[in-house]
């Protein structure tokens, strides 16, 4: 499979070998020496079970964007403060996890071997709370003696930033720690509960595998999703979720800073992601092949070579949002800058021609407030400008192509799929030959339609071509012609326009010469009802008619 290569422009962002300074160069421990086989296995399950834990502790905070653990008395600042934390949170986690990639890379020769070493201890970043101060003059006086729980207070008590107890959501908890891993068949433990919040604490969690590995608990094991049948995990599907997870991360930061207006450093994180997926793809084509060409292609072994593809997926759809995301506020962000500075141009050469060139030149008391903010506005456009042409340049397209490509591999489906062509930019040797007649069907390429690619096996003559976040498929031999949207923030295409038959010529140069095709295909469509004998019932209007230009992000 022809995985993309990561572009030179890609290689080694300034950012990741930042976050690699910042973990040094840790050593992996040597290797443990079982006595059993069955000890063994039992230990390389917990091992990897440690791991897979460590990673999901990691990356909490992208479950927890809401950040529930700050505590801010101003709720003016919470944006700000809570944005901050935020960047410092990832900033943690993304530490951690360079420090486990540092660990595993010495070991690549044994990437198809299960982790014979526990990872590091994962602390969670401490968020500096806030703190009160003692209120002062009048306002301590109207203070003083009201309670809400009507207690007596000293004048020199503090008004508490928490809620009374009783006010908290209570959350029943089971007491066995083992809940989440063993087959829960005895009911007294749902008797057996305790109002509070779970513990997230990591060295708990390792404690508790340590409990379990000391129990000896094979068949438990076996029953976690991630081992099905005692399947081993091996350390490059651990590192296939080190890299996803760090793409993730780099992602919801360039969310971050595109709600602060960041434009430099969201543009620079979201390559940063895109060089962690063109890892974790890399990583998964190379886990997949292995396990193909050693133990077969059964259902069973499969199924955690597609966890492995789905949760590459799952980056790049995050990847994708962040980027439409972005591109789209800076496309209005732009266009505000570029109002106010052609209102300032404007009355500037206005000035300019009344009062003459020569006082023009010579005004010494100037607005100086002006012009400061005139240069801010033009050194903030010059910056949104360059993170739109850097952002420009992540394809996501071939992101999404690659997964594709990954997951037919594993379903036994062909690869000669049309979807997989699309954008494969070749023409068949006999197109020329079979291809319908120029004069009435001229290459949509005259219209500014940009050819990408051609599919021609069994039945189907197909060639593609896009345009301002539309696609267009027309069959060259049986004149079928289709017309949809393209979505870049989600799977699929929406079809707005699909012939039943050959294409007559003159709908065919309609919708090509259009601006609004779709507007064409609505009126093509009303006229095709309204003819005698014609029993199809119309579509109602809003299906053809609401049909709305898509936004910046979706036309780039």
């Amino acid at each position: 499979m022809a995985t993309p290569v990561p572009s030179p422009a890609f290689m080694q962002p300034a950012v990741i070998e930042h976050y690699r300074s910042l973990c040094g160069t840790p050593t992996p421990p040597p290797a443990r020496n079982g006595d059993t086989a069955s000890t063994t296995n039992t230990s390389k399950m917990i091992t990897a079970l440690k791991w897979i834990t460590a990673i999901q502790e990691a990356t909490q905070c992208l479950r927890d964007q809401a950040q529930s653990d700050i505590s801010i008395e101003d709720e003016k600042e919470v944006g700000s403060v809570r944005q901050s934390h935020s960047v410092k949170v990832t900033e943690h986690a993304l530490v951690y996890l360079m420090r486990l990639e540092a660990l595993l890379h010495p070991l690549e020769a044994e990437w198809d071997q299960a982790p014979h070493f526990d990872p590091p201890v994962f602390e969670p970043y401490k968020i500096p709370k806030k703190t009160t101060t003692e209120p002062r003059g009048d306002k301590n006086k109207k203070r003083k003696g009201r309670s809400a729980n009507n207690v007596d207070q000293s004048p020199t008590s503090v008004v508490s930033n928490w809620a009374p107890q009783e006010q908290w959501t209570k959350v029943n908890v089971s007491s066995n720690r083992f809940a989440s891993l063993h087959d829960d068949d005895d009911e007294s433990d749902d008797e057996e509960s305790e109002t509070g919040t779970p513990t997230t604490s990591s060295r708990a969690t390792t404690e508790d595998l340590d409990d379990l590995q000391e129990a000896g608990d094979v068949p438990t094991l076996n029953r976690i999703a991630e081992f099905p049948t005692g399947t081993i995990f091996v350390m490059r599907r651990l590192m296939i979720r080190i890299v996803t997870a760090q793409s993730e991360l780099f992602a919801f930061q360039a969310s971050v800073y595109r709600k602060a207006s960041n434009w430099s450093l969201g543009a620079e994180t979201c390559h940063a992601s895109l060089w962690k997926i063109h890892q974790g793809l890399l990583l998964a084509d190379t886990e997949i092949s292995r396990c193909l060409s050693e133990v077969g292609g059964s259902p069973l072994e499969r199924q955690p070579l597609m966890e492995d593809a789905g949760i590459v997926e799952v980056a790049v759809k995050s990847l994708t949002q962040e980027r439409d995301s972005f591109v789209q506020k800076a496309l209005v962000k732009k266009r505000q800058l570029m109002r106010k500075l052609e209102e300032v141009y404007i009355a500037r050469t206005k000035a300019r021609l009344r009062l003459g060139e020569s006082k023009w030149c010579g005004n010494y008391r100037r607005n100086e407030h002006r012009a400061h903010q005139r240069a801010k506005h033009e050194e903030l456009l010059v910056e949104i400008q360059l993170a739109l042409d850097h952002m420009l340049q992540l394809d996501t397209r071939s992101l999404v192509h690659s997964t594709d490509q990954l997951k037919l591999r594993l379903q036994h489906q062909p690869l000669s799929c049309y979807p997989i062509h699309r954008h494969n930019k070749q023409r068949p040797s006999d197109y020329v030959s079979k291809r319908v007649s120029y004069e009435e069907y001229p290459d949509p390429s005259y219209f500014d339609w940009k050819f990408t690619g051609t599919y021609c096996e069994g039945g189907s003559h197909l060639e593609f071509y896009e345009k301002q976040g539309m696609l267009l498929d027309f069959d060259f031999v049986t004149k079928k012609l289709e017309l949809s949207w393209l979505h870049l923030s989600r799977r699929g295409n929406t079809t707005f326009f699909r012939s039943p038959g050959p294409t007559p010529s003159k709908l065919y140069l309609g919708l090509l010469e259009s601006t609004q095709p779709w507007k064409v295909a609505a009126e093509h469509k009303k006229m095709q009802a309204a003819m005698p004998g014609n029993t199809t019932r119309v579509a109602p209007a809003q299906n053809y008619h609401q049909w709305k230009v898509p936004s910046g992000a979706e036309m780039v």
